[in-house]
């Protein structure tokens, strides 16, 4: 198995076959988010040229040095309103960004090369219906302790769409992913409804903390062939939930080396190489798979290591697996592909 190092921290790479590799910076230009931001407040912010006060940004600004939003300051993205940041600009929150621009017209946060947004100590960041791009690091990095919100917008050509820190709480429902250069790395919790994301030949989602959760229900996750890096991943969780989901297009749908609780329902994994790898997981919690389709697969499921019970009852499996101990066991297995396991 190969060990690749990102900053603070060293993990292993998913399948010791598979042709791709973690993004690291000779890959993206940028590290990957890597859950280290500051939770200090930041009163006296040293890595920003400009503090703002209370204020709209309103269609057409450009933001051309760093900026910090501190404490008790409320920066609003104006309805349909673009934005434009230079060449390495970050905005860091330390207050609150928001916007709710859902309808008529999407805001719009973009640039080349910027750096993206990161959210520190109490920093709110609630935003509706903005639309980012261009993001080196990550559109948006949390290591608040409020949860940050991203809601009904597209993150294009950003180095990753969220970074999750431990302890912070980030959600985002009916969103789009296109050309991430890096995956979303979660150390804290992070739940995804109606997400739609294009891997990009990348990971798309990677923890590594034992305290990490991630909870995904109505989405679709897709990458480009069977070659490309596994889609879902755990290196450390407390939780793995993934419902009414659709998975294809890698070299695994799901890969579990440690993770105390999977929970796995109405999900499709399909045109992938195994469909999820069971490399490790937890003696003490209960792991499930239900009513879930595995089909036109090399492997349904890959067992190595050391494994809990893993039940896995009431699936379509269409391919061999490949299980080397008693720990998994498969019960009421369908005949046909569960009709509705995917986004309802």
């Amino acid at each position: 198995m190969k060990l690749l190092l990102i900053p603070s921290l060293l993990i292993a790479a998913a399948c010791s076959s598979d042709p791709g590799t973690l993004a690291t910076p000779s890959d993206s230009g940028a590290p990957p988010p890597d859950g280290s931001v500051d939770p200090a407040d930041g009163s006296n912010p040293d890595d920003a040229n400009t503090v703002v006060t209370s204020e709209t940004w309103q269609d057409g600004k450009t933001i051309t040095a760093s900026v910090v939003i501190p404490v008790g300051v409320t920066v609003t993205i104006a309805p349909g309103a673009k934005i434009t940041c230079s060449a390495n600009v970050t905005i860091t929150v330390l207050g609150t960004l928001t916007a709710s621009s859902a309808t008529p017209t999407h805001a719009k946060l973009t640039g080349t090369k910027w750096t993206g947004i990161i959210a520190k100590g109490k920093g709110t960041v609630t935003l509706d219906g903005v639309d980012i791009t261009g993001a080196t690091v990550a559109a948006i990095e949390d290591g608040s302790t409020t949860p940050a919100i991203y809601d009904n917008g597209t993150i294009d050509k950003s180095g990753s769409a969220f970074g999750v820190a431990l302890g912070a709480n980030l959600s985002t429902h009916h969103a789009t992913v296109t050309a991430p250069n890096n995956y979303i790395r979660v150390e804290g919790s992070f739940t995804a409804s109606y997400l739609d994301y294009d891997a990009n030949g990348v990971y798309c989602v990677y923890t590594d903390n034992l305290a990490a959760k991630v909870f995904i229900e109505d989405s679709r996750f897709h990458g480009g062939t069977s070659g490309d890096p596994d889609l879902l991943n755990s290196f450390g969780a407390a939780l793995f939930h993934v419902a009414y989901t659709d998975i294809t297009g890698a070299h695994c749908g799901f890969h579990f080396q440690s993770v105390d609780v999977v929970e796995i329902d109405h999900v499709t994994v399909h045109g992938v190489t195994n469909g999820a790898d069971l490399w490790g997981s937890s003696k003490i919690g209960a792991h499930t798979i239900t009513s879930s389709n595995f089909q036109n697969l090399a492997l349904g499921f890959d067992e190595k290591g050391t494994n809990g019970p893993i039940t896995v009852m009431g699936c379509y499996i269409g391919s061999p697996n490949k299980l080397t101990t008693s720990a998994v066991t498969i019960s009421n297995p369908a005949s046909m592909p569960i009709a509705n396991a995917g986004p309802r």
